[in-house]
Formats: structure tokens, C-alpha cells, sequence
């Protein structure tokens, strides 16, 4: 299967900083060609971490990012990280 993935991640900030809502998503044009258990053997134990949806063209992948400390560029870093899981 080649790797086909896009990755993003995102941070609402509200006034107080601590508050903050992060997250990351990726994007699988197409993923299931090969008929396998695609999300086992792309994210592998990864898996069991984000919330997926498929949607026409393609599948979603999300997961919130937990902590007090969080950066648009920590977001966009989780997403990346999970993209390059395996």
C-alpha cells in the first residue's frame, strides 16, 4: 500500500491560554483499495487513539490533543506524528 496521507492540526484560543482546544486530523485519500484492515496496518497501535470516519473519496482521522501547555505548532506536530506513525 503506498502512503497517501494529508495532515493538519488546529488550536482554539480562547482568553485564558490554559483553556486552550487543540487537535490533529489526517486525511487517507482512498485508503481501502487493497481490501486489508486499513487503520490497523496505517496507524498500527496508533489505532486505538483516534476517531475515524469514511466519507466518500476517502477516511478521516481525528484525535483531541490533551494538556494545559498547548501551540498550533505542538497541533500541527501531533498530526504529523501520527501521519508518520508506522
Amino acid at each position: 500500500m503506498e502512503r497517501n496521507a494529508y495532515s493538519d492540526g488546529a488550536l482554539k484560543n480562547p482568553r485564558i491560554a490554559t483553556l486552550a482546544i487543540g487537535g490533529c486530523g489526517i486525511w487517507f485519500p482512498n485508503p481501502q483499495e487493497d481490501g486489508e484492515d486499513w487503520k490497523e496496518s496505517i496507524l498500527g497501535e496508533a489505532s486505538q487513539l483516534v476517531h475515524s470516519q469514511e466519507w466518500e473519496g476517502g477516511t478521516a482521522c481525528w484525535a483531541p490533543l490533551m494538556g494545559l501547555w498547548q501551540s498550533a505548532y505542538r497541533a500541527e506536530l501531533a498530526a504529523l506524528l501520527l501521519a508518520c506513525h508506522k
